[in-house]
């Protein structure tokens, strides 16, 4: 009898190649999904956009700051949080499609 154990990786990771035509259909029936899409891009790209921090800090601040070496040293993780329904597997999904 073959061993039909799934693993937990199987079972909980959704493996897909991005861009996927089917997020963008996702995508395009969520409400507001624009407007939360371009928030998010902001916030994930101060996660990993370090150049981009870099040349922001000397642009105003003259230096580098110290804040950077804290911000650079996160692991690029974005949470959702709500109630049961509200769309934040599929925000996620969409906007990773997106990004």
């Amino acid at each position: 009898m073959a061993d039909e154990r799934v693993t937990r990786s199987e079972l909980f990771e959704l493996r897909l190649d991005l861009p996927d035509p089917q997020l963008d259909r996702l995508a395009s029936r969520l409400v507001g999904f624009s407007e939360r899409h371009e928030r998010l891009r902001g916030h994930v790209r101060v996660l990993i956009d370090e150049d981009g921090l870099e040349q922001w800090s000397r642009r105003n601040y003259g230096r580098r700051v110290p804040l950077l070496d804290a911000v650079e040293d996160r692991y690029p993780l974005v949470v959702f949080h709500g109630d049961v329904g509200t769309g934040k597997t599929a925000t996620a999904e969409a906007v990773s499609n997106a990004l």
